[in-house]
């Protein structure tokens, strides 16, 4: 069974692989008005997005001790929104006003997409809505309501960072081999 330990651990988007993988699992814990932390049930660390780049497109997410309900924490603090599509709703992270937990749209149907934060569209894009399903005992797999594919706490070595590439239209895509290795490939639109 999985069991991601460390902070920094990053969340990607993989098939669902059960409830006996619960790096996979994640529970909703009230904070305060409708703010939430979602805590990885392997680790009881919590969903973050990385601090230095929070107000930014492309701010990736991770996982992270708890570090309380002070402002001074708001990477931590998650709103669950109705996207007005049935049963999908948005997660929207308290300290990016208007951004949304976002699946990379060019990978969110392949495992090891990449999940971070993005401008929240209107119509929303389905690669950020999310539907939030129940396993019991408070547990819940999180899952893409464009693919179907899980929020899942990484648990094998990170990737190399990839290459420099002069052009911004191209993106670098993390192909995981699912045995800790895999290569960078170069995606242009």
């Amino acid at each position: 069974m999985p069991t991601p330990q460390d902070n920094g651990d990053p969340i990607q988007l993989y098939d669902y692989l059960g409830v006996g993988q619960t790096n996979q699992l994640w529970k909703v814990e009230s904070i305060e008005s409708d703010w939430v932390h979602l805590v990885c049930v392997a680790s009881g660390k919590v969903l973050d997005a990385v601090a230095p780049s929070v107000g930014s497109n492309g701010c990736l997410i991770q996982l992270w001790d708890n570090l309380g309900d002070d402002e001074s924490h708001y990477n931590q603090h998650w709103e669950i929104v109705s996207s007005g599509a049935a049963g999908a709703v948005f997660l929207i992270c308290r300290a990016s006003p208007g951004k949304v937990l976002d699946a990379t749209l060019e990978s969110v149907d392949q495992n090891g997409c990449v999940v971070q934060l993005w401008d929240r569209f209107d119509p929303p894009h389905p690669n950020q809505t999310w539907k939030i399903n129940s396993v019991g005992g408070g547990a819940n797999y999180i899952s893409s309501a464009d693919s179907g594919k899980v929020l899942d706490a990484k648990n094998e070595p990170d990737p190399p960072k990839p290459p420099s590439h002069p052009n911004p239209a191209c993106k670098w895509i993390w192909e995981s081999d699912g045995m800790g290795g895999g290569s960078w490939v170069l995606q242009c639109g």
